[in-house]
């Protein structure tokens, strides 16, 4: 059965749960093999992402695939117009496609996308991958999700609501801190919280790290104000539990600003983070191509 994954809840909790732990069992994230033999892999990037551009096209050569990639163009309007129409058209030259910065109608294109693969990178409404990535970490410092508490610092991005989502699976807690007068979708908050999920809001960045043994450094407030008061450094992480370690939940220019000596120490998971990726990515394609039944 191919499958398509716009969100972590395309994958569903025994999915994820399997996909993190076969993730940590790679020994070798860059090990090879021949599963993508003859198949060819589209990226269509409505937005730049060095990093997401680098890891899918590792994983894909490193399978023995093939990659097109497309960046921003006039493809992006179309696609807006005719998201369905572009999409089952895309699949007839492609055996699967990867789409970023794009926000598609999921739930209408799932009806239409059954025969090749569809893999959401990231938009402002999810980023079910490199999350999937980041559940991989917290297992690795953690014996089982209960004894994990994390916590969220900075711009909501697509990545915090995959969170929420993978918060409504697991018996993580979760405290979210955005800076004032920053849009945050409470209906998400509220559906995890309605699903049983152990989330809270809280009124700043210091209450939020109290104790907290994972912090995800969320993308950096635009005002230079705003910016200087919300940046990772050791006062800040020193509030945290003594083991705790941080993740980046956008590239290193856009998430929080961190001090250099912090995101080079024991603390920083940004390392573990890439390699997680790249295992993710690869037991994802067998996943989507219709793997693990």
């Amino acid at each position: 059965m191919i499958r398509s994954v716009f969100t972590l809840n395309d994958i569903g909790r025994e999915g994820v749960w399997l996909l993190a732990q076969q993730a940590n069992g790679i020994p070798d994230a860059k090990s090879r093999s021949d599963f993508l033999e003859g198949r060819t892999a589209l990226m269509l990037f409505a937005e730049d992402s060095l990093n997401e551009r680098l890891c899918v096209t590792a994983a894909v050569r490193q399978m023995g695939g093939q990659v097109v990639f497309v960046p921003k163009g006039d493809w992006v309007a179309t696609m807006a117009s005719f998201p369905v129409q572009m999409t089952v058209l895309g699949r007839y030259y492609v055996d699967c496609t990867y789409i970023y910065g794009v926000d598609l109608d999921a739930q209408e294109c799932r009806e239409y996308i059954t025969d090749t693969p569809c893999i959401n990178l990231g938009s402002q409404n999810a980023e079910p991958a490199n999350v999937l990535a980041d559940l991989a970490c917290l297992l690795r410092y953690s014996d089982d999700f209960a004894q994990a508490k994390t916590t969220w610092l900075g711009l909501p991005n697509g990545a915090l609501y995959s969170l929420l989502e993978a918060a409504a699976m697991f018996p993580f807690s979760l405290r979210i801190a955005v800076p004032e007068n920053i849009s945050l979708d409470m209906g998400k908050v509220q559906a995890a919280q309605y699903a049983g999920a152990h989330v809270e809001v809280c009124a700043t960045k210091e209450e939020a790290v109290r104790d907290t043994n994972f912090i995800f450094a969320g993308t950096r407030p635009k005002d230079p104000v705003t910016m200087s008061k919300w940046c990772l450094d050791d006062d800040l992480v020193g509030k945290a539990a003594p083991d705790a370690h941080f993740l980046l939940s956008a590239s290193p220019v856009d998430a929080l600003c961190i001090t250099p000596p912090l995101l080079s120490s024991k603390r920083s998971l940004l390392v573990l983070q890439a390699e997680n990726r790249l295992r993710v990515h690869k037991r994802l394609l067998h996943w989507a191509f219709g793997g693990e039944e």
